[in-house]
């Protein structure tokens, strides 16, 4: 199934949002883990979203952590008191949204309310919707 345009313009516009947000790779990186005096930290949900904003963060001398392990699942992982301080803390925060960290909502429902920045990428790449019979309950 080809991708319609409108998704591929969502998709491109998306990337291009972190493109723009941290620019340049010509910034100097810290220590492992952390970013050079004025680099970006971003906080990430999940593995995948921590892979992404990894290769944007680290070209421009930030640092990015990831909340869960590739073991955990999201929709059962809930966000530990140090890991809320680092949401708050980060200059951004990036989930998939859509319900897909459910367990975690609360916890960034609240780093929110405590001035976190949270970017929800998947709602911006036009998703499809799922029919009644395919919805289905998460044990």
């Amino acid at each position: 199934m080809p991708i319609s345009r409108k998704r591929a313009l969502t998709i491109a516009g998306t990337v291009s949002f972190f493109g723009l947000l941290l620019t340049s790779c010509t910034a100097e990186t810290g220590a492992v883990g952390e970013p050079a005096d004025g680099g970006v930290t971003v906080v990430a949900t999940t593995t995948q979203m921590g892979s992404l904003a990894t290769e944007i963060t680290d070209c421009a001398g930030g640092a990015t952590q990831v909340l869960m392990s590739p073991s955990d699942d999201p929709h059962q992982f809930e966000a530990s008191s140090a890991q809320m301080v680092d949401m708050i803390e980060a200059d951004l925060v990036v989930a998939n949204g859509l319900g897909l960290e459910s367990a975690m909502q609360r916890s960034i429902d609240n780093a929110v309310a405590d001035g976190a920045e949270v970017v929800e990428l998947a709602p911006e790449l036009d998703p499809l919707p799922i029919s009644a019979d395919e919805q289905h309950e998460h044990g």
